[in-house]
């Protein structure tokens, strides 16, 4: 079944509201988030599942945001559980005092800028693909249409819990590197978290892949210039785990895009 839902451009722009940071939020004990990401040019003797990335840009005051978000989620842990992974970047419209953007402006403002990202909700699929983020036929169209293509990385995601901090492991490794230009890739280690309770103006009142943190920095990690090391390495980062942040609701999306072409060619979760 489609589902439709139009916006005039008027409602879009010009529509706001206030909203607030959640009332009384919890604390959790303060740690720090430990990565370890080991990169492995040499090719894989094992061909790994292709996994879609959907970035969903949507805002508290977004009414269609309500139908994309139960879109998304219903095929997260449907028909393309373990096939696709989800971040979410929140958007400053219609409302500007979002506090899930308030709270990652600057890397929220990057990814919107690099994609021309206007109105709300907004889901790309893999880099290139835009569907009707209200539409779960054409988001599925979308990402069936990515499936279908060669996995051009194995990128395996695990964490766990130490001493009050997230510890994030992730292994890359290339399946064939015929035709890709590594000095154009960079790969991204995000913290999401799920089920953050907050009573939106469009009715929600549970989030879910809410962007927390990038790794090693809002601009990621760049290949460019790492083609012509034959031996494994590995990249040690590190970052503060912030007390508001729901340790058992942590999870971690990493992805390969070509920042030229904004093609994601792979993705791994923890999940």
């Amino acid at each position: 079944m489609r589902i439709f839902i139009l916006l005039t451009i008027t409602g879009l722009f010009f529509y706001s509201c206030n909203t607030n940071p959640p009332t009384s939020p919890e604390s959790y004990p303060v740690g720090k988030i430990v990565a370890t990401t080991t990169i492995n040019f040499n090719q894989s003797p094992i061909t790994p599942t292709k996994i879609v990335l959907l970035e969903d840009f949507a805002n508290v005051s977004c009414y269609p945001c309500v139908t994309s978000n139960q879109i998304i989620e219903s095929l997260l842990h449907g028909s393309y559980e373990r096939k696709i992974a989800v971040v979410k970047f929140p958007t400053n419209f219609p409302s500007q005092s979002d506090p899930f953007f308030l709270a990652n402006a600057d890397v929220c403002n990057m990814r919107m800028d690099y994609y021309h990202v206007f109105f709300a909700p907004t889901i790309i699929v893999d880099g290139t693909l835009r569907p009707t983020a209200t539409d779960s036929d054409e988001v599925k169209e979308n990402i069936d249409a990515s499936l279908i293509k060669p996995a051009k990385f194995s990128i395996i995601v695990n964490k766990s819990f130490q001493d009050s901090s997230l510890i994030v492991n992730t292994d890359v490794q290339t399946i064939g590197l015929a035709g890709i230009n590594l000095n154009a890739l960079v790969l991204y280690t995000v913290i999401v978290e799920n089920n953050i309770e907050y009573d939106a103006s469009n009715g929600e009142k549970v989030f879910y892949n809410v962007l927390r943190k990038v790794l090693p920095s809002d601009e990621g990690f760049s290949f460019a210039g790492k083609s012509t090391l034959q031996q494994p390495f590995t990249i040690n980062w590190e970052a503060d785990l912030q007390s508001n942040w729901n340790p058992d609701n942590l999870h971690v999306v990493a992805f390969i895009q070509n920042i030229q072409t904004k093609e994601i060619l792979q993705t791994g979760a923890d999940y």
